[in-house]
């Protein structure tokens, strides 16, 4: 089972956790595991997926950025639900206010880690390597590979 099918999958259960005797609940719950199986069977049915092409430079910065803006405006309004909420007098559980934070955090980290992102460097070709010994020669195992030194008295060069 793919990754995000099955997290879906565990998410859609949690509305059940709160308060089972809800319909709401149990209709966030059908769609959620609804959806964690439908990408379930899209998986299945087209097979395995190709390799990712390689992320230039540009775009690995753009999409840092495009983060960043998310990361801001989610947090503008959490912080806006969260003043509005302790103006008024309620309470904020821990649970409510370190899930945004650590969520905002990861995708933090992720921006960061883009803005970072270098693009790959180029395999060697024949005319940069830094030997001159033929190319064959270094495919060779090495268990396959004559000495050109002589073995020491006693023993034998295979």
């Amino acid at each position: 089972m793919p990754l995000a099918a099955g997290g879906i999958v565990c998410l859609g259960l949690i509305p059940l956790l709160g308060a089972p005797a809800q319909p709401l609940h149990w209709a966030a719950t059908g769609g959620m595991i609804g959806f964690g199986v439908l990408l379930w069977a899209r998986r299945r049915l087209r097979g395995t997926e190709a390799a990712l092409l390689p992320v230039s430079q540009p775009a690995a910065e753009a999409a840092s950025r495009a983060v960043f803006l998310v990361v801001a405006l989610v947090s503008v309004l959490v912080t806006v639900i969260v003043g509005y909420r302790l103006r008024d007098g309620g309470s904020m559980s821990a649970l409510s206010l370190s899930l945004p934070v650590l969520g905002l955090a990861w995708l933090a980290l992720l921006a960061f880690q883009l803005k970072r992102h270098r693009e790959p460097a180029a395999a060697a070709t024949n005319d940069d390597r830094p030997s001159r010994r033929p190319p064959e020669w270094d495919s060779v195992p090495r268990a396959n590979r004559k000495s050109n030194h002589p073995a020491p008295p006693g023993q034998v060069n295979a």
